[in-house]
């Protein structure tokens, strides 16, 4: 948390702010280590000190969480007590993350009639692209609960099961694995419904010969994992194993170009031509991949659109994938590890396709 802390007050002063607010919870947890859901809490930090404002209901956990800020308890409506901690301070020149919601700008802006308030976007979320030791051993942790409860999760799957059920039981699980719970909304899409790229389960019963998408991540201590795998209920179709192998191919050849330096949207160009070259361009509608860490989907982007380049320690998704309406589709989703000679997979979960 502290060398978090030093680069963000260094790079404040860099680019010449005198303090910066910082209001997602997200990123109030990434620089302070607090981490009470939905408090509303802020960060206003200078090069010289650091300020967590929170209400009394959250005062005894920040203190335990967060011992390196100055506790500042709201006495007024939030707006009303930044005012009065800016004015202390002194503050002329403040960072706003640029997420801040409109009619709080507005009222900022119309307050401190002497403050520069200057949106900045993607300022802390350009450090949390890059992990540290700690973030990816959490990764790490939250990816070994996703390969251990995936055999019991298609233990699980039979026909006339619903998909919902399948989803329940599989959020108990991971929670008794010491998981904080689900990193997202579990996908188990089957037959065709799986031609949805995000088909949350719903009351719909796996019949015989169908195909099941399985997406589904876990938290550890705030941090993610995320993983899709794909079962048929009886031995596949021919079409079904075109467009499986197609995806598997796409994936791998998108493996192979992931190392520090390589342009994002390369990785995405690598894994959409293989798919282009069998026909199925238009059925692959999304970017390739996405950062993982304190969001499921956070910095970098890897699609047609990218502009960024991976780096050591980013940690990213690879997943394309074929989705025909009417008949299903596939998807292979593998975390990966940015290392200095390529890219380490995380998940350990074999990629095959798995016939039940």
């Amino acid at each position: 948390m502290k060398n978090r802390l030093e680069r963000a007050k260094e790079e404040i002063e860099k680019k010449g702010f005198e303090a910066i607010l910082i209001s997602q919870e997200v990123n109030v947890r990434y620089l302070s280590g607090f981490c009470a859901s939905h408090s509303g809490s802020n960060l206003l930090i200078t090069p010289e000190r650091q300020y967590l404002l929170t209400d009394f209901r959250f005062l005894e956990q920040a203190r335990r969480q967060a011992p390196q800020f100055i506790l500042y308890q709201w006495k007024h409506p939030t707006e009303r007590d930044v005012l009065e901690l800016v004015r202390e301070e002194g503050i002329r020149k403040m960072a706003l993350e640029d997420s801040i919601p409109f009619s709080r700008y507005r009222k900022l802006k119309e307050s401190l009639t002497q403050v520069e308030l200057c949106p900045l976007r993607g300022f802390i979320e350009k450090f949390r692209q890059v992990k540290d030791q700690e973030e990816l051993e959490r990764i790490r942790e939250a990816a070994d609960i996703n390969d251990k409860v995936f055999p019991q999760l298609l233990a699980m799957i039979e026909v006339g099961a619903r998909e919902i059920d399948i989803a329940n039981e599989l959020e108990y699980v991971i929670k008794k694995m010491d998981a904080q719970g689900v990193g997202f909304e579990t996908v188990i899409a089957s037959g065709t419904r799986s031609s949805m790229p995000h088909a949350v389960a719903t009351d719909k019963r796996i019949c015989q010969g169908d195909m099941i998408k399985i997406d589904f991540g876990s938290v550890c201590q705030g941090y993610h994992s995320d993983m899709t795998r794909m079962a048929t209920v009886g031995e596949p179709s021919e079409k079904l194993m075109e467009i499986y192998n197609i995806v598997l191919e796409a994936q791998l050849r998108a493996l192979e170009e992931v190392r520090p330096g390589q342009e994002c949207r390369k990785v995405d160009r690598v894994a959409r031509a293989v798919i282009e070259e069998k026909g199925y361009g238009s059925s692959f509608g999304h970017g390739v991949g996405h950062g993982v860490g304190l969001e499921i989907h956070e910095a970098p982007r890897l699609s047609p659109t990218s502009n960024g380049l991976l780096e050591e320690g980013m940690v990213i998704t690879i997943e394309p994938g074929i989705y025909l309406p009417g008949f299903g589709g596939v998807r292979i989703e593998d975390l990966v590890y940015v290392k200095k000679d390529g890219g380490e997979i995380i998940s350990q979960t074999p990629k095959e396709l798995y016939v039940l």
